[in-house]
């Protein structure tokens, strides 16, 4: 790969960028295990897994909701 001089803010995006490529591939490999846990979890639990699922994702949610208030949607120019 070349190596060039660029910009600081190039060089952040291309460092976010990679690290969005890497979690994606770790998200799909995540994705995977879950998959094989599920295929394990007793019928009779599984209501309590989709409580507790829709807790951590409602509890997600709100802390995504916060970053991007306080960014105000543009963390990039912070």
């Amino acid at each position: 790969m070349e190596n060039r001089k660029v910009s600081a803010y190039t060089r952040l995006a291309i460092q976010t960028f990679r690290k969005i490529a890497r979690l994606e591939r770790k998200l799909e490999e995540l994705e995977v295990e879950l998959r094989g846990w599920l295929s394990k979890v007793p019928d009779d639990e599984l209501d309590y897994y989709v409580e507790k699922t829709e807790e951590i994702r409602a509890k997600e949610d709100e802390k995504l909701a916060n970053f991007m208030r306080r960014a105000g949607k543009q963390p990039w120019e912070r």
